[in-house]
């Protein structure tokens, strides 16, 4: 369980918070060309596959539905065998388990800062940190692939972690986080809608009657 929420938590920070603004002077040219697909995106909706590896092992695959909205706003919902809902409206983080009937409240700015990869995607990042390389020549080694642009986002103080982001047709298409220790999540996505409103409602977590509440906000 700890580490499918780690896992949802990590991609859903990472998408509500895609804003990559306020790069430092020194930052790399790769940095800009990144900044400038990722400022086309204020909406996403769509549906995902996931897959989590563990030393190359697949060890569970998920799918879902999402709708994001910049700048930290996001819905995430993974369905079933294995269901749950992710909801974060810009300063809290509900974390929905049907299962067990509970939702867990996480400050969403403490969130962002639990996981050096989600600093990337503060404005107050330090940029001095991270490393990104364009990875297009090296990913494309088959002809189903080939239409893919894919960029790493490395971070330089945790050896081996990383995060991809694959573009197709300046779209949105995949990401692979990889936590430099032998466990690899890859999320498929498929848009339907980009830019286009999306509903309040989606971003609004309804508590339930007999839902138990813990509270990990501070």
């Amino acid at each position: 369980m700890y580490r499918k929420l780690a896992s949802v938590m990590s991609i859903s920070v990472l998408l509500s918070g895609m804003v990559l603004s306020s790069l430092t002077s020194t930052a790399y040219a790769a940095n800009d060309v990144l900044q400038a697909q990722l400022e086309g995106m204020q909406s996403l909706q769509g549906t995902f596959v996931q897959e989590v590896y563990d030393n190359d092992e697949l060890l569970q695959e998920a799918a879902g539905t999402f709708y994001l909205e910049r700048p930290a706003r996001l819905r995430w919902v993974t369905d079933e065998p294995d269901a749950s809902v992710l909801v974060a409206d810009g300063e809290t983080i509900y974390f929905y388990n049907p299962f067990i009937e509970q939702v867990t409240l996480y400050t969403q700015a403490d969130a962002m800062q639990a996981n050096p990869l989600l600093l990337l995607l503060d404005a107050n990042a330090n940029w001095d940190n991270f490393e990104v390389r364009d990875i297009t020549s090296e990913q494309n080694s088959d002809s189903q692939t080939a239409a893919m642009q894919y960029w790493q986002i490395n971070d330089l103080q945790a050896y081996g972690s990383s995060l991809v982001l694959g573009f197709a047709d300046d779209q949105l298409q995949q990401l692979i986080v990889d936590d430099g220790q032998g466990q690899k999540s890859i999320f498929h996505l498929r848009i339907t809608a980009q830019n286009e409103p999306i509903d309040a409602e989606q971003f609004r977590f309804n508590l339930a009657p007999g839902i138990d509440v813990d509270d990990q906000r501070e």
